[in-house]
């Protein structure tokens, strides 16, 4: 695992937190106790507080990658939980009721695709992103068809995804 001066997922050794902290630091609001604000330059979003922080569940098969990124989503202030698996997550995802899924694409077992195919047959309204390594034309197209709000190639840009996850588990935006 590897993340360059760009804050950008690789593959070889990491530290991420350092390489988002100026985009996501947060303040909370003084009017609502239980809401706090990213304080990026543009277009601030609502996000839940511990109590209510957003939930958002990582399905990546590669140790390293879903290790970093439960790491970035933490250091943004999310609840982040990763799952090796789509079958894992499958089997726990009516307990947790995530606000959002990372989903990878290519891992053994169920694919990405599948296990997508699986929640939409069981109802689950949450937003997905997916993030693939492997890449293919129409690709994109069939997984924000099936439901996906988000498509990220790998490497990953830890920027692109926290705020790509603010905007799914946002309330409102605020001007």
């Amino acid at each position: 695992m590897r993340n360059d001066a760009n804050g950008v997922i690789g593959a070889s050794t990491s530290s991420l937190a350092a390489g988002i902290s100026a985009d996501v630091a947060m303040r909370r609001d003084p009017d609502s106790p239980n809401v706090q604000y990213s304080s990026g330059p543009t277009n601030p979003k609502l996000i839940p507080l511990s109590g209510g922080r957003a939930l958002i569940a990582i399905v990546d098969d590669e140790e390293s990658v879903r290790k970093a990124l439960v790491r970035v989503l933490r250091a943004a202030g999310f609840t982040a939980r990763g799952y090796p698996s789509g079958e894992e997550f499958l089997d726990s995802w009516h307990f947790d009721r995530p606000d959002c899924l990372v989903l990878d694409l290519q891992m053994p077992g169920l694919s990405g695709t599948e296990v997508q195919r699986s929640l939409n047959t069981a109802g689950a309204r949450f937003p997905i992103v997916i993030i693939t390594a492997h890449d293919s034309p129409g690709l994109r197209d069939e997984c924000i068809s099936a439901g996906a709000i988000e498509y990220l190639s790998k490497p990953l840009d830890v920027r692109t995804l926290v705020k790509a996850v603010s905007r799914l588990v946002s309330p409102t935006d605020q001007a």
